[in-house]
């Protein structure tokens, strides 16, 4: 399964090429046990532990999993399903003609982005 097909991710292999998500995420979990472990204080139910996965899904994805909601809406529904998600494509236009989100509308140029980003390298 691609990236942008809702793939989970955990802290162990996933069977990703090297460099892609899992490592990441893998860095991620560990710094965040290792912070525990200096500081247990850390460790209380008002700070609550990382989700073990992380979820890559593509926010037309999103878009066609909850077409009636506004994209914050959308958000915080798929959350319900996947605590921890990477959303890719943020500012570019989704079908519906409206970006999911505005947090990255132009290029590291200031130039605005196409409608549609290029493909992934990653495929199913």
């Amino acid at each position: 399964m691609g990236l942008g097909t809702g793939h989970d991710v955990g802290t162990a292999d996933a069977g990703l090429p090297e460099g892609d998500g899992a490592g990441i995420w893998k860095v991620i979990k560990g710094a965040e046990n290792f912070v525990r472990s200096e500081f247990p204080k850390l460790t209380s139910t008002k700070i609550p532990p990382l989700p073990d996965e992380l979820t890559f899904l593509h926010a037309e994805e999103i878009l066609d999993m909850y077409p009636d909601l506004p994209r914050k809406q959308r958000e915080t529904a798929i959350l319900q399903k996947h605590p921890a998600v990477f959303i890719i494509g943020i500012g570019w236009v989704l079908k519906d003609g409206y970006p999911h989100e505005m947090r990255a509308p132009t290029t590291t140029t200031g130039s605005r982005r196409p409608s549609r980003p290029p493909e992934s390298r990653c495929t199913g």
